[in-house]
């Protein structure tokens, strides 16, 4: 085979591969940074997770389950105010727009895990896997960690 008829034949396929990597490239991806698992005291039976996710992609994506290692149950919750008075509220979806970050935060959106597993602090990183309306599977761990409150705004008293 010359190598004018080898040309013909490999320039078509090498730019066939070409564009096939820059269109997978360009489909949506998540990337999770600053990921951790709020300590609680042993006692407590839910805790919740934090962390930021950025969606490199050209589309939103929408993430719609979690699981983790150490949960029966987690699910995408936010805070809402409702007559004055703060209350979690589960989410149905958790939309990450494109070349965007969502930051999962204390006294904002965040992970719920609850019906915590039996010594789950021995575990010290939790696994998550959360699934988008595509069907589509992404994984990250997080550190458990004591977390400081956000805000000095934040009193809490009790009157007996």
């Amino acid at each position: 085979m010359n190598l004018t008829r080898t040309k013909k034949i490999l320039l078509p396929f090498i730019a066939a591969c070409i564009g096939l990597t820059a269109s997978l490239s360009a489909q949506a991806n998540l990337e999770f940074e600053q990921a951790t698992v709020r300590l609680m005291p042993t006692t407590q039976k839910n805790t919740a997770a934090f962390v930021k996710i950025t969606n490199t992609g050209e589309t939103a994506i929408s993430l719609i389950e979690a699981s983790s290692n150490i949960s029966e149950k987690t699910e995408f919750h936010t805070h809402l105010n409702k007559d004055g008075m703060a209350m979690m509220h589960k989410m149905d979806q958790l939309v990450i727009p494109a070349h965007k970050s969502v930051y999962l935060q204390p006294s904002g959106k965040h992970i719920m895990l609850m019906k915590l597993k039996k010594d789950w602090v021995k575990v010290r990183q939790v696994e998550f896997e959360l699934t988008s309306k595509k069907q589509k599977t992404y994984r990250f761990i997080a550190p458990i960690e004591a977390i400081k409150p956000q805000s000095a705004k934040v009193k809490h008293s009790h009157n007996h």
